[in-house]
């Protein structure tokens, strides 16, 4: 059976216990012993001291213990601050999104419901804590929670296709500029010598002996024209 430990909505844990039980046909006496056994962590507390409990007072203890408003108002305001974390995935976040809705509002019914899938589908989209991409979603106004999670994917999908074609596009050389993080550059920005291409650099040192040696030569004929 089932564990419960409290950190998981109290009415879907009682629904499944209970259809659980209408299965295997257990007497109230055998739902308590389960029930009992079911419970762990700070749900285990509710037992302490109830020997001669019945099944429905047992379930009640736990509705009120961890169905309260107080727990309600608790969640609802992790709901309301939930924010998509580093590498997390959109299908992670939909599933929390979704696990949290459940905490909030334990008495909301069907997910698919109406009312549930708009609650549900605008606390994923405020979630991504990505402004732009949050207006990109709203704009193609999705009906539903699955639309907007199916849309989020596909838009992020396309959005990294277009930057790694952005990436491939760039010559070799900026993108190894781009690696190095501007190690080759000065304490002003400006890149050194050594940031030159390694094909670039005897065309240069070419280049610096031609000069060089076109300064020599004109030294030594205005040298020769003072003589004269």
């Amino acid at each position: 059976m089932e564990k419960y430990n409290g950190t998981t909505p109290v009415e879907t844990f009682i629904t499944k216990f209970q259809k659980c039980s209408d299965y295997m046909g257990w007497s109230d006496l055998d739902k308590v012993i389960h029930l009992t056994n079911s419970l762990t962590g700070t749900a285990e507390l509710l037992i302490d001291g109830s020997a001669d409990v019945t099944f429905e007072q047992l379930v009640e203890k736990l509705r009120r213990r961890f169905g309260s408003e107080e727990q309600c108002d608790r969640f609802r305001s992790l709901l309301k601050l939930r924010k998509r974390k580093d590498g997390e995935t959109l299908q992670e976040l939909a599933l929390d999104i979704e696990t949290m809705a459940r905490l909030t509002y334990p008495n909301m019914g069907a997910m698919d419901h109406p009312m549930n899938d708009i609650l549900l589908r605008e606390a994923f989209v405020d979630a991504l804590d990505n402004p732009g991409f949050e207006r990109k979603i709203r704009e193609h106004q999705p009906k539903t929670f699955d639309n907007a999670l199916t849309l989020a994917l596909r838009l992020e999908a396309l959005y990294k296709s277009q930057q790694a074609q952005k990436e491939s596009s760039k010559p070799r050389y900026a993108r190894s500029s781009q690696a190095d993080g501007g190690q080759n550059k000065d304490g002003k920005g400006n890149f050194n010598n050594n940031s030159r291409p390694a094909e670039a650099r005897p065309r240069v040192d070419s280049d610096r002996n031609n000069i060089r040696n076109l300064t020599t030569q004109l030294n030594l004929k205005t040298s020769k024209s003072k003589i004269y």
